[in-house]
């Protein structure tokens, strides 16, 4: 069985930026992903990240952890169950949590959305045949494709290690997404990605 739990802190972007913004690395990283260059919300970018992000003063930082109990995790005996259990499992709380996510930018008129991974609104992304984003509408980019340290961000403003054990099924896993905003909205934002989340199936 598998639950999640949700925190959001709000940092100032100017003060992120500075600490944990190096597009440069993290784009090199991205060249090594397959998705780099075939999916519209993966680089690389015909704008400049940065000067979309000095917009706004704040980033509301969401940490949504999917946690296994331990008769689950006692149950993933092979690497073939644990790499099927994750990817259900993610799956089952990525979904809604992209809805949510864009209730909760349209709850801050002129706040922007941040997704955890890539885009999955599409099987298959339109900029695999050389087309423009059949879903803009939906379509978010994820701080780490902006150029953030990521892992050092979610430690550090949330409190959360992010944390891997190949081969095995974790304590938990963490999906980080974010609403960068005019001002904080803690509070109001939690709620709305709690609500979203309320009615995820078990995989």
């Amino acid at each position: 069985m598998m639950t999640t739990t949700v925190t959001v802190h709000a940092a100032g972007m100017a003060e992120l930026m500075e600490r944990y913004y190096d597009r440069p690395k993290f784009l090199e990283y991205c060249k090594a992903c397959p998705n780099y260059g075939n999916r519209w919300s993966c680089p690389p970018y015909d704008f400049d990240p940065e000067g979309i992000l000095r917009q706004y003063e704040v980033v509301n930082v969401i940490g949504v952890q999917v946690l296994y109990d331990e008769a689950t995790r006692a149950s993933m005996d092979t690497k073939e169950k644990v790499d099927a259990y994750t990817l259900a499992s993610l799956d089952a709380v990525k979904q809604p949590m992209l809805p949510a996510l864009l209730d909760a930018e349209r709850s801050l008129p002129g706040s922007r959305a941040f997704i955890s991974g890539n885009c999955k609104v599409c099987a298959t992304c339109a900029r695999e045949m050389g087309m423009p984003c059949l879903h803009p509408d939906q379509m978010r980019y994820s701080l780490e494709s902006f150029g953030f340290d990521v892992g050092a961000l979610t430690q550090d403003v949330l409190g959360i290690t992010i944390v891997w054990d190949p081969g095995h099924l974790p304590a938990y896993y963490t999906l980080v997404a974010a609403l960068a905003a005019g001002a904080p909205a803690e509070e109001q934002v939690r709620g709305i990605i709690e609500q979203g989340l309320s009615g995820i199936s078990q995989p």
